[in-house]
């Protein structure tokens, strides 16, 4: 429930040069094909091989759960088409933001090419490489079904280390709040609320007009006088519920928008109308924080904050940055990349 759409894809190019001896440099080396720039991000090319990660990751989630047959009729047709837009939208959205750490951290002179970031990820790398006993063939059969190379594993691990160092960079200038008595006052602000969520989930076996037709008639029962502990208890299928008390204390900018919008809507005692999101069809109630809980959970809810912060900065920072579709991008569609 964390995110809406994964994060953990990254971009920027580091040169090949810098693989360790452990593997063979030439079977990690990219194809002149996988290479090849298919889109810019502002002034960054965007290779094939990233493309194609970001691409064929998208349709294996569209086709989640069907059989072969099913999984090309989805494509067919007038709904196919409006599927193809969903995801070449996906696509774009995702390598766009793929790039924005990068861009972000140009802007605090943390670089791919800073000997600070080159010995973090060829570091990284060299785990990775170990783990797999130096086995170069081993290590490739492994990102294979993710539509993945060394070069894009590499993007990925680049961007944990940006981003690491770009946070730490922030939190030095003050961009992101780091004194205890500010992130203490921030928490028991109005930016900080304590809700708990009657969810019935997208992905408990039943069908969507079925999940729906439950939540109006818990709703329903809500209306009628029900207490939403008791039907928390006899009906809520989310999973961090069964084991906290507490619920969740939240911040904007780490959830689905529709779910934040609705929380912090309410006044402490109200409920909300159904939410429909990702995650299934939710009722949320808001409660009175608890000092204990803020003492006990501080360190918790400062890093709910830090995410919060660093997400609303990413937002901004992907304003700035266009996606610019390259001549070169026509040869590869989403049907010939398997």
């Amino acid at each position: 429930m964390r995110f809406q759409k994964s994060a953990a894809i990254t971009a920027g190019l580091l040169s090949i040069a810098l693989l360790l001896s452990g593997c063979s440099s030439d079977k990690l080396a990219s194809s002149k094909e996988e290479s090849t720039p298919v889109m810019k991000v502002n002034e960054y090319d965007v290779p094939y091989e990233l493309y194609r990660y970001v691409a064929m990751n998208y349709k294996n989630q569209y086709e989640a759960g069907l059989d072969e047959t099913a999984a090309a009729e989805i494509w067919l047709g007038d709904s196919g088409k409006v599927l193809l837009a969903e995801l070449e939208t996906d696509t774009i959205d995702t390598i766009r933001r793929l790039y924005a750490t990068l861009s972000m951290a140009a802007e605090y002179n943390l670089t791919p090419d800073s000997a600070l970031i080159n010995e973090n990820v060829a570091t990284r790398m060299d785990e990775i490489y170990e783990s797999y006993e130096n086995d170069t063939d081993a290590y490739l059969e492994s990102l294979e079904p993710y539509y993945m190379n060394d070069n894009v594993y590499r993007f990925l691990t680049q961007d944990q280390v940006l981003t690491e160092e770009l946070f730490y960079a922030m939190l030095n200038d003050g961009t992101i709040l780091s004194e205890e008595e500010s992130l203490r006052d921030l928490i028991e602000s109005d930016s900080f609320i304590r809700i708990k969520q009657i969810l019935i989930a997208s992905d408990n076996g039943n069908s969507p007009d079925e999940n729906l037709a439950k939540a109006k008639e818990i709703h329903t029962q809500l209306k009628n006088g029900a207490d939403f502990e008791t039907l928390l208890d006899q009906y809520g299928e989310d999973l961090y519920m069964f084991n906290n008390s507490d619920g969740y204390y939240i911040i904007r900018g780490n959830r689905y928008e529709a779910f934040e919008d609705a929380a912090f809507a309410l006044e402490i005692g109200e409920y909300s109308d159904i939410v429909e999101t990702e995650a299934g069809y939710s009722i949320l109630m808001r409660y009175e924080k608890d000092a204990k809980y803020i003492n006990t959970h501080f360190d918790e809810l400062c890093q709910e904050y830090f995410d919060s912060a660093y997400n609303a900065l990413l937002q901004e920072h992907l304003t700035t940055l266009t996606v610019e579709k390259l001549p070169a991008l026509e040869n590869y569609t989403i049907f010939n990349m398997d």
